[in-house]
Parts: C-alpha cells; structure tokens; sequence
C-alpha cells in the first residue's frame, strides 16, 4: 500500500512538469519564428527554380543551404509579416557542408533578432524545433529529437533528426528548447521515414566571410570549378552513409570522383562504401 501510494504521488508531482513544457512551446515558437524565412531564388526570366529557408545569425546576414541558390540569377527573402527583401549578394560558402551566408539590406523599419548559436554537439534525445518552408507553406513548424549524432571520417559531424525536412524545409534552423541553433536542416535520406540530417550549427561560426559576390559570379565561378559539383554529389553520398546504406551511397562518390578526380575525401569514401557494400552482399 505505501508503495502504491508513493507511486501516486510521484506521477501527480510530474503532471505539472509535463504540462508545462508543453506550454513552453508555444512561447519558443513565438519567439524564433520571425528570425526564420523563405527563400526563393530566380533564373533570368524571373521563373522561380528554387524554394528554401533560413534564418538570420546577423544584422542582414542570412544562412541557407547552397544547394537553395546555386544557378539562380538573383533571390529574395520572405520575412514573417510577408515583406520581401531582395539578397544583394553571398557573403561567404562552404560547399562540402552545403551552406551559404547571405547578404541581405534592412530598411530602416524592419528589425530581426538574429538566432544564436551552438557550436557544441547536442545530445542524443534532446527536443529540437525546426522551422521552414515545405512545399512553400512558410513558417511551418515542426519538432522532434535529435535521433544520433554521427561523426564521419573526414567530414565531421552529422546530426540526425526525426522533425520532418520536406522540399523547401533545405536550410531551416534546427533549434534546441534554449532557442540555440543547434543546426541547419539540409538532407533527408530516399525511402526513410524521419531519416533527416542537420549540418551543426559550428560549420556556420567556421566560415570565412569576404565581400558580397553577386550570383553571376557565383556562377561563373560554379561553371568553372568542378570542385561543386563533386561536393554536391559527395552531401548525397553522405547521406546514404549516414544510415549505413553503403550500396546506395557508392554511386555518389563514384560520380564525385568523376567530376573532380583531385578530391581526396571522395576516393577515401569511396573505398569505404565498396569495401562495406561488397560485406554486406556477401551476407
């Protein structure tokens, strides 16, 4: 009877504990929110190619994935109260991690709060919010739990997560119960369910920042350098790997490998895949 009794008590005493964190959510959306946006980037004839999202980390600096403006001739940034601002240029890129930093100019009446961010790794089970932009219905929210946090040789760390990443979702910041961004929703693994990966937050305080380039000479330099689209085909490898998929990843890194051959990282991943795929097989 006592025990029974102090079993009682303990779930009456936890009630309040639940329901509150339950109530807290709603205030934490409330208050990152407006710091996230759409993204939607152009071609020459002013046809949309591509729908994204991001998040402000600075006055007029907004981060998104690469992949979101890569080939575009121009973009423009969806705040919350549906004002539209015009990117003016990027400021900085990491291919391999599939992040760019844009700049954007901020009338004289709009204020954002930027996100801030963490560089330390989450931890496993933690409650995390997203933010983006699937299928172009702006400011969706979604949550879940950061499922691992996966380190792979020679890329770093990789975080899984079950909130949802959908068409358009590609750069929306992962963001724990403090409102740190602990990341920024860039992959989600072919025929999985809450298969989807973040790009921690520490890739974002490592880029080297330099002056605004326009998208044309972002282009240009897109046509020229064979290193992108083997970074590209080396994220979707990555992927594949990430859920131990060594048969589907091979393809990518092979492609990798073909469009930059001097891209060490695809040969060592590529070896890797071969050798697992191959064992895994012969099972």
């Amino acid at each position: 009877m006592p025990r029974f009794f102090f079993k009682c008590v303990v779930f009456v005493l936890l009630l309040p504990i639940v329901g509150a964190a339950q109530d807290f959510l709603p205030e934490l959306v409330k208050r990152i929110k407006p710091s996230a946006v759409a993204i939607e980037a152009f071609d020459s004839r002013g046809q949309v190619i591509a729908r994204g999202s991001g998040f402000f980390v600075g006055a007029g600096r907004v981060i998104t994935n690469r992949h979101v403006i890569e080939g575009s001739y121009r973009a423009e940034v969806h705040l919350l109260n549906e004002k539209r601002l015009p990117v003016r240029g990027v400021l900085a890129v990491d291919g391999e991690g599939d992040l760019a930093l844009l700049q954007v100019d901020l009338p004289p009446d709009v204020s954002v709060n930027p996100l801030p961010l963490v560089r330390r790794a989450p931890q496993e089970g933690e409650s995390i919010v997203v933010i983006g932009n699937p299928f172009g219905l702006e400011g969706s929210v979604s949550n879940g739990i950061v499922s691992a946090v996966r380190e792979i040789p020679g890329y770093g760390k990789i975080i899984q997560i079950t909130a949802s990443i959908s068409p358009g979702s590609s750069g929306s910041p992962v963001v724990n119960m403090a409102g740190q961004v602990i990341g920024v929703a860039s992959l989600q693994a072919a025929e999985g369910q809450n298969l989807n990966f973040a790009v921690p937050a520490a890739r974002i305080l490592q880029l080297k920042i330099g002056d605004a380039r326009s998208f044309s000479e972002l282009a240009a330099e897109t046509q020229k350098n064979k290193r992108v689209a083997a970074e590209r085909l080396y994220s979707q490898g990555l992927a594949q790997l990430s859920r131990d998929d060594f048969a589907r990843a091979l393809p990518y890194f092979q492609k990798a490998a073909d469009a930059d051959p001097t891209y060490a990282e695809v040969g060592i991943r590529r070896a890797t895949a071969s050798v697992f795929s191959a064992v895994t097989q012969r099972r």
